[in-house]
């Protein structure tokens, strides 16, 4: 219904406002406080009905000195920093009073209602000394209804015709930074006619929110049915979350028994997520290349969300109203600025690349800013016009349409298209797909004519060669990358199995080594034959040369270490091996072995699985620097014993599927162990409980090494008298040496297999300085207890004092491969290879030494040696 506007009084000064007709709807609205007939007073007037009596027939109560009235603007902010301003501290529960005094000529046919707009925030209403009007509770720490619109009917008889009324209303505000009748129109009118207004706008803004929840709710429905477009799950976000807010927002709230606290807080909630959303959309729907601007963008709006999201917990968890609006204008709103520039920046760069839909987008957009734009100026007091983002919104709505609209356009010719030519499209697909396969198959079986020449190659290399009855061995391969090349079956890998018979220094021993190289299929079997050709070069040259005869374990083992990582450093880095490499002395049972990163080696004991002590465990062959690590470990086997080795394929089980399809593989080592006692270490065994566990994801290759399993058990006997010539010669150690030495001889004449007898009478030799019959002894306590370096350091002292330097540094240096930090030995070899005239391995030596114990007066002494040498 059309607005008629008060005729203003003639006189500016004058302060009766006349009403040219009561029965239309007239605007109480003045834009200029020095023509206005509104004033506006700090605090509340004494007894505000007696004042409103009073001001009927003493209008000038307002324009005299000292009483604190003035005119002013309506609607306006009371607050501010010019001289007219009411107010210019911020501070909240500020009270102010209004007054007006009008005149509504006769006659009057309908009731009248009184509109007074947008009040900050609780407020009494006046008229010739009648309440008409209240919200809001005075002094409350809680917002009541600072955006509320007021509509107070007058009851009838209230009013005065043909002479003035007045009108007092008194308030009081809740922001510090907003005082007064703040926005939207004030007017007087028929009570019908202002009813049918306000349900009109009512109507009409729920009509839009319908529609819009309409088009939400189909964006969702389009989401659910294809969640791939993640872009209508946040364009259904951003509708659904704008329409709760407008719905907040709108008066209808104030018609039910809600707590506006408590909307208040909602509505802030759903505020702070709107920019988000809508960015969210923007930036899902169209393909962005993968650029440095574009991770900036990404960065900041990250960063800005963090923010909006901290403060929306704010928001959650505190109760301060005023912080709200504060937070929401000086942080959440500045923070949009982020958002805006990057929807504007992907809306032009798509649309400067050709898609269509961003120019339409674009234009919708704009909208949206200015929607945006004018609620927030509104918000702040700054503009009085009604919210417009309902509207507006519009013109995005119908952007959204023409995009969709062009989508389905451009899917209806690809259909019509592809409809028309389908046949022809099938026929040439097939043809494509035909040669693709020819040309795969091709391809397919050209590689899996290189595997299977590989796996041609490896075989001579991988197997069992040993033939001894002492020493029982076998061996299990299951490669993960199986073939099938013409009608040949086959598989291939990078595990490796060896074992070979070897013989040095004139005792029997069965080498073993369990490899496993890095890669899959070819590149592991590159490794596997490269591996395998250099081992089996080691072995067979070791055959045919001389050096076997005064060949230790110790140092084989570390020759076959060397030459292995002088092949595969030269491949810096792209082939790398883990290996377990063991020899087996058949005549004492001793096992000699390294582990450069492999699992862990496995003895089977008394029907008991346990892991050696493998603590010093090597990097792979192939990492630089391997050989300042390199210390052999020792284990005295037992009858029955048996040894398993292998690579991880044995732990590497896929013991379960997640929820979300992943794989979960085992991570439990001592699975192994149990499924080695489960299966008496029997390798085939050992296989089918490990499938039975997992499923295998690796290749898996097993050794088993089994030491004299079909020996019987011989009960030594020993006499009485050896017993008694063992004792008598300890107790004339000190008294009789000479008696002593008879004794401890007359023993080794019975019994010449007895370490521990041969250890003492050697050592006691040794302390009479016989030594070359303590040598023997202590060589032969070597050859029967070689486990032990103890004797291996006796031996080379031994060698030392009847000046065999050269094997006393043989000697030596099988200690230092077992225990590199030994200072006795360290302290021999040094001086060895002082006499030997090697004075930079002396110097060597010394200093490893002095790194454990600087102050060492020995080797002070041979570096003075050397120094005068």
């Amino acid at each position: 219904m059309p607005l008629a506007v008060p005729a203003l009084y003639a006189q500016s000064n004058a302060t009766v406002l006349q009403i040219q007709d009561g029965n239309r709807i007239q605007s109480l609205d003045f834009a200029a406080a020095e023509t206005s007939p509104w004033f506006a007073r700090k605090d509340w007037v004494a007894d505000p009905a007696r004042y409103s009596i009073e001001l009927q027939t003493r209008s000038s109560l307002l324009t005299q000195s000292g009483s604190g009235w003035q005119r002013t603007a309506i609607p306006s902010n009371l607050y501010g920093s010019d001289e007219t301003s009411l107010f210019s501290e911020p501070a909240t529960g500020l009270r102010f009073s209004y007054a007006l005094v009008f005149q509504i000529p006769q006659p009057l046919t309908k009731n009248l209602a009184l509109r007074l707009g947008r009040i900050n925030d609780r407020n009494r209403v006046y008229l010739n000394g009648h309440l008409i009007g209240a919200d809001g509770e005075f002094g409350s720490e809680f917002a009541q209804s600072y955006d509320k619109i007021r509509l107070y009917e007058i009851p009838p008889g209230i009013l005065a015709l043909d002479k003035p009324n007045a009108l007092v209303v008194i308030a009081e505000s809740y922001t510090p930074d907003e005082v007064g009748i703040v926005g939207d129109r004030l007017e007087i009118g028929p009570l019908v006619s202002m009813v049918e207004t306000w349900d009109f706008e009512l109507y009409r803004e729920f009509g839009f929110l319908i529609a819009y929840l309409t088009v939400g709710m189909y964006f969702l429905f389009l989401f659910l049915r294809r969640r791939a477009d993640r872009e209508n799950l946040f364009f259904a976000l951003f509708i659904t979350a704008m329409v709760a807010y407008q719905a907040l927002v709108t008066q209808v709230r104030f018609l039910f028994d809600f707590e506006f606290y408590k909307l208040k807080r909602i509505e802030y909630l759903i505020l702070y997520t709107l920019i988000p959303f809508f960015f969210l959309f923007v930036r899902n729907y169209f393909d962005l290349p993968r650029r440095r601007w574009r991770q900036v963008m990404d960065f900041l709006a990250l960063a800005a969300s963090a923010v909006t999201a901290f403060f929306w917990f704010y928001v959650l968890l505190t109760s301060d109203a005023n912080m709200w609006w504060y937070t929401q204008k000086n942080i959440v709103q500045p923070l949009w600025l982020v958002y805006m520039i990057s929807i504007i920046v992907i809306l032009f760069y798509s649309g400067f690349r050709g898609d269509h839909d961003a120019w339409f987008m674009l234009l919708g957009f704009c909208f949206v800013l200015v929607g945006v734009a004018l609620d927030i100026l509104s918000n702040r007091g700054l503009i009085n016009i009604p919210r417009m983002m309902s509207f507006l919104f519009s013109a995005f709505i119908f952007s959204l349409a023409l995009v969709l609209a062009n989508r389905f356009v451009r899917l209806h010719s690809e259909v019509e298209d592809l409809n028309a030519n389908l046949e022809h499209k099938v026929i040439e697909r097939t043809e494509q797909l035909n040669e693709s396969l020819t040309r795969v198959r091709s391809l397919k079986e050209q590689q899996d004519g290189d595997y299977f020449l590989t796996s041609l190659l490896i075989k001579p290399l991988s197997g069992n060669f040993s033939c001894s009855t002492v020493v029982h061995s076998e061996i299990l391969i299951h490669q993960k990358k199986a073939f099938k090349f013409r009608k040949w079956d086959s598989e291939i890998g990078g595990d490796i199995c060896m074992i070979y018979d070897l013989e040095l220094s004139q005792r029997r021993y069965t080498v073993f080594l369990n490899g496993d190289a890095m890669g899959k299929s070819i590149q592991g079997a590159g490794g596997a034959l490269v591996l395998g050709t250099v081992f089996k070069s080691l072995v067979t040259r070791t055959h045919v040369t001389r050096a076997r005869e005064t060949k230790h374990p110790e140092q084989w083992i570390r020759e076959c270490i060397l030459e292995l990582q002088n092949v595969f450093t030269a491949f810096d880095g792209s082939m790398l091996i883990s290996v377990v490499l063991g020899l087996i002395d058949e005549a004492s049972g001793t096992l000699y072995y390294v582990n450069s990163e492999h699992p862990r080696t496995v003895l089977f004991r008394e029907n008991k699985a346990r892991f050696l002590d493998e603590s010093d465990i090597l990097y792979k062959i192939g990492v630089p620097g391997l050989e300042k690590f390199l210390r052999i470990k020792t284990l005295q086997l037992q009858p029955d014993d048996v040894v398993v080795c292998g690579s991880d394929g044995r732990d590497d089980l896929q013991i379960d599927v997640t929820s979300k399809g992943e794989r979960v593989i085992n991570e439990d080592e001592t699975l192994f162990l149990s499924v080695v006692e489960q299966s008496r270490a029997d390798l085939h065994e050992i296989q089918q409980n490990l499938a039975r566990s997992g499923q295998f994801t690796d290749d898996l290759s097993l050794i088993r090494i089994g030491y004299r399993e079909d020996a019987s058990l011989i009960d030594q006997v020993v006499s009485p008298h050896y017993t008694d010539l063992i004792k008598r010669a300890r107790e004339l150690e000190s008294s009789d040496p000479a008696a002593a030495i008879k004794a401890y001889e007359e023993a080794f004449q019975l019994d010449e297999n007895d370490a521990d007898m041969i250890y003492a009478y050697a050592s006691f030799l040794r302390k009479q300085k016989e030594f070359g019959r303590s040598l023997e002894l202590f060589q032969k306590y070597t050859e029967l207890k070689p486990v032990d370096p103890n004797g291996l350091v006796n031996t080379a002292i031994m060698l030392r004092k009847t000046h065999d330097f050269k094997r006393a540094v043989d000697y030596g240096e099988r200690v230092r491969l077992r225990e590199p930090g030994r200072v006795d030995n360290l302290l021999h070899l040094a001086d060895s290879y002082r006499v030997l005239k090697q004075t930079q391995r002396s110097r060597q030596i010394c200093a490893e030494v002095q790194a454990v114990d600087p102050h060492n007066e020995t080797v002070v002494r041979i570096l003075e040696r050397l120094q005068q040498d």
